[in-house]
């Protein structure tokens, strides 16, 4: 995982984009804190069936508890 402040991130953009592309993650941060998150979008939208995988199970529970 790579950091960049924010100022670097902005003068180094499509390079920043290039590497997220091919599969990079990036961190920019300003005065030492996070700010963003650059991930490919395969990698995010995993996350994200993931997380609504865990969100129906958490249903389901709570639904064979009330039944």
């Amino acid at each position: 995982m790579l950091h960049f402040q924010a100022t670097e991130a902005k003068a180094k953009f499509s390079e920043l984009l290039r590497a997220v592309e091919s599969g990079e993650s990036i961190i920019i941060t300003r005065h030492g804190k996070k700010i963003a998150h650059l991930v490919p979008v395969a990698d995010q939208e995993r996350v994200d069936r993931i997380a609504a995988i865990e969100r129906i199970n958490a249903m389901r529970k709570k639904w064979a508890r009330s039944a």
